[in-house]
This record gives structure tokens, sequence and C-alpha cells, in this order.
């Protein structure tokens, strides 16, 4: 015998969310293959895949080779792919201190900037890969006033600081900005 076993079917994409260390553990995909043989029967055919379950794997689409051998020694191979999705946000521990401004002549004062101070971390993205960014805009104007301004912290994968997980899907947004939202206060210039 010098026939390979035949794969029918590799089995199903499997999926897993990363933790805290950006990976996930690999499970078992030999389960989900289905090969014959010429001569060695279905059940008697041994499967293995590499890298084998339990292996912590990176964030991404990954390949498993299954390796499916006979009684004699012939082996067939085939590929399945383990997903590794982010879906956790970046986390802020220190978001910048709130701040007053002063209104010009025309009762407006300029938003400052509240990206500069925050800090934030995240399990899969450097923290030089994090794009911090505000609403309204630094520089923006605004009337007399308490305001607030929503800082936003997005990683690499795409997900956002969220406190309201309005898509749990990998795609997130923040609604809730605590505690990445403050209150800037345009203060009024006394009449002379």
């Amino acid at each position: 015998d010098t026939t390979g076993p035949d794969i029918s079917s590799c089995g199903p994409t499997q999926s897993a969310n990363a933790g805290a260390s950006c990976t996930a553990t690999v499970p078992d995909f030999t389960a989900g293959v289905v090969a014959t043989d010429n001569i060695t029967a279905a059940n008697a055919l041994i499967v293995t895949q590499s890298p084998v379950g339990g292996t912590a794997w990176p964030k991404g689409a990954n390949s498993i080779v299954l390796t499916v051998a006979d009684a004699a020694g012939n082996t067939s191979t085939c590929t399945a792919t383990f997903q590794v999705n982010d879906v956790t946000a970046p986390s802020i521990t220190t978001c910048a201190t709130a701040q007053t401004v002063s209104a010009d002549g025309t009762c407006f004062g300029t938003v400052p900037a509240f990206t500069a101070g925050l800090v934030a971390a995240d399990n899969c993205s450097a923290v030089g890969a994090l794009v911090v960014t505000q609403s309204p805009a630094a520089g923006a104007a605004l009337g007399l006033g308490t305001h607030t301004i929503t800082v936003t912290v997005t990683d690499e994968s795409l997900t956002l600081d969220l406190h309201n997980d309005l898509d749990r899907g990998g795609s997130h947004a923040a609604d809730d900005q605590l505690p990445g939202h403050h209150d800037v206060a345009a203060a009024g210039r006394p009449d002379d």
C-alpha cells in the first residue's frame, strides 16, 4: 500500500477571541476531519494536527495543518483555519483633567487638547499604535457653558475604548464616555 488516505473534509474554520496576551488556545481540529483509505478502515486512521490543541496562537488567520496516516504509514494533509479575533477594547487608565478656557470677544472659547495627558493600554496593539481622538476637536470654538469632550482610543483592530458595547462582532463604539470624557467650561469676561 503506497496510497495516502483521501481527505474529503478538513473540518470547519474555528475561531476564538484573543486574551490578555493577544493569543488564544488552539482547539482540537482532528475531530472535524473526514477521511477514508483504500485499505485502512476510517476509524483506524490516525489524525494529528500542527500546532497541537492547547497551543497559544496569535491574533489573525492561522493555518492548522492536519495529517491523516494509514496503517502503512502513508499520509495526506489538509489545512484548516483558526481565526483569533481581537475584540478587547483599549483601556484608558488616565484621562486629561478638566480644563477651563476664557471666552473671546464673541463669547466663544477654543477647545483645548485633551489627548496629550491620556494614558491607555491594549492587549494586542502597542501603545504607539493606538489612535487617540477627541470630539469636538482641539481648536473648535464653543459657546459659553460646560461642554462634554469625548476622548476615544482605537486599537489596530479598530476596537474602541468602550463602555457601552453597541456591537459584539468585533467593531465597537464608545457611547458612555466614562472615564474618557471631560467637561470644558468657557467662562465669560466681566463687563467693562
